[in-house]
């Protein structure tokens, strides 16, 4: 009995298999990327969603200096920003590595955009900052979430770049009210140039 259905079982089983791939590539595109890039205009973005291109919140760092090039001992106030997008936010992490041979980072200071800032410190060469909302609380919009003095120590090319990989939540995150979700998108890194 069993050899009088087995075609007919193999073609159940195979159009089941079939079914599972399909519904895994619409849902999941971004595991059926085998380049080292994420092209980011092959990820569809439908509004029920969080797809790359609706992950669009921006951390940046930014000073208010004009200058192009600073001298060993110069000391500067550097910025840590936050652009929410269309997103209500209830927490953030900021993870910036930098030359410690080159610069150091003092005097963190929080805004009061987030109520509770479990973590502002800056030691062996990264700056680490965690923000969070009271429970039933969010922002949206542009937001100044710290300053930091920064001094320049040495000659040389000191780079301050943001720990971010897209869709992880061990490194910068910014976190959704309702979905919990990681919209962190952009990072905006800065450097400096010191004789």
């Amino acid at each position: 009995m069993v050899k009088k259905y087995l075609p007919l079982l193999i073609i159940l089983v195979l159009l089941v298999l079939f079914g599972l791939g399909i519904a895994l590539a619409t849902y999941l595109p971004d595991t059926f990327n085998t380049s080292n890039n994420i092209n980011k205009d092959n990820i569809v973005n439908n509004d029920n969603d969080f797809t790359f291109k609706s992950r669009n919140a921006i951390l940046s760092l930014d000073t208010d200096s004009t200058k192009v090039t600073y001298q060993v001992g110069d000391e500067i106030t550097l910025q840590l920003k936050l652009d929410t997008k269309q997103w209500n936010i209830v927490g953030f992490d900021a993870i910036v590595n930098y030359p410690e041979e080159l610069v150091e980072v003092s005097n963190i200071t929080t805004t009061d955009t987030f109520e509770n800032y479990p973590l502002a410190k800056a030691e062996a060469g990264v700056i680490k900052i965690s923000g969070l909302k009271d429970i039933g609380d969010s922002v949206r919009g542009e937001y100044l979430l710290a300053e930091m003095t920064l001094k320049f120590l040495a000659t040389g090319q000191a780079d301050l770049a943001f720990d971010y990989i897209p869709f992880q939540t061990t490194e910068s995150n910014v976190v959704e009210n309702n979905s919990g979700e990681d919209m962190l998108g952009i990072v905006n890194n800065i450097s400096f140039t010191i004789n």
